[in-house]
């Protein structure tokens, strides 16, 4: 019999009272899966409602993709993106649940909370869509201004050979010079024209070096921003959806 039982269209809240804010993420860690059992509910025939079970899923994955390490990568950012529209999308699709219309969920405060929360997600969405066009303007700047360095680097590439020319004309007449004045030592000579070649062929090879890793880094993060921008029109389309569920419960109908 389910005379004994509490009566109530939200079979997860528990006992005690939980504040709006941190709702949905209480009840996704594992400790608080203890109370849900209290309750039965009468529009809802199960313990976990399909759409109740596939919200808490959602909010269950996102929540250990923020407490895994972060890595790295268009791939780590776009299922992060992708997770948040998931729970956005089971919240829009309990709301449209046909019981809610007749929900007590309509009069409770935290219902409001709710809707208060959605806006200030709304407007964390605009920040942080303002943030990665700057960072996209910034790392357009950047990645021309490596282009152009290369570009300099390759057009003066008669200018250095000509400087190298003349460097060589100086060096064999300090050569010169050298040899009279070490006659009797040969091997300085030597170890002086070496350093002086070595260091030049180095310092190019190492700025060379330099110039490409700043440029695979400058992709990187423009891939990164790419996969951002393509998680942000889901999740803002989730959003949406969801604040839209969450006014048409609110608003009486006739």
């Amino acid at each position: 019999m389910a005379v004994g039982f509490r009566r109530t269209l939200s079979t997860l809240t528990s006992p005690k009272a939980v504040a709006p804010a941190s709702f949905l993420l209480d009840c996704a860690r594992p400790k608080k899966l203890t109370s849900y059992a209290r309750a039965r509910s009468t529009s809802l025939p199960v313990r976990l409602h399909p759409l109740v079970a596939g919200l808490h899923d959602a909010a269950r994955a996102l929540l250990g993709w923020a407490d895994a390490p972060a890595h790295t990568g268009p791939a780590w950012v776009s299922a992060g993106a992708a997770l948040a529209g998931k729970v956005l999308d089971a919240l829009a699709a309990l709301l449209h649940h046909p019981s809610q219309s007749q929900s007590p969920l309509r009069r409770r405060p935290s219902t409001e909370q709710l809707l208060d929360d959605l806006l200030l997600l709304a407007d964390l969405h605009a920040l942080f869509r303002d943030s990665l066009l700057s960072l996209r303007n910034l790392l357009a700047e950047t990645h021309s201004s490596l282009r152009r360095r290369d570009g300099r680097f390759r057009r003066s590439g008669v200018g250095v050979g000509g400087v190298g020319g003349e460097r060589g004309a100086v060096a064999e007449d300090a050569d010169a010079v050298l040899a009279g004045a070490n006659a009797g030592e040969p091997d300085v000579d030597h170890l002086l024209r070496r350093r002086r070649t070595v260091s030049f062929e180095d310092y190019c090879n190492e700025e060379e070096e330099e110039r490409k890793t700043a440029m695979a880094r400058v992709r990187g993060l423009e891939e990164c921003v790419v996969a951002a921008e393509n998680g942000c029109e889901e999740v803002y389309r989730a959003l949406v959806n969801a604040r839209v569920s969450l006014l048409n419960l609110l608003t009486p109908t006739f």
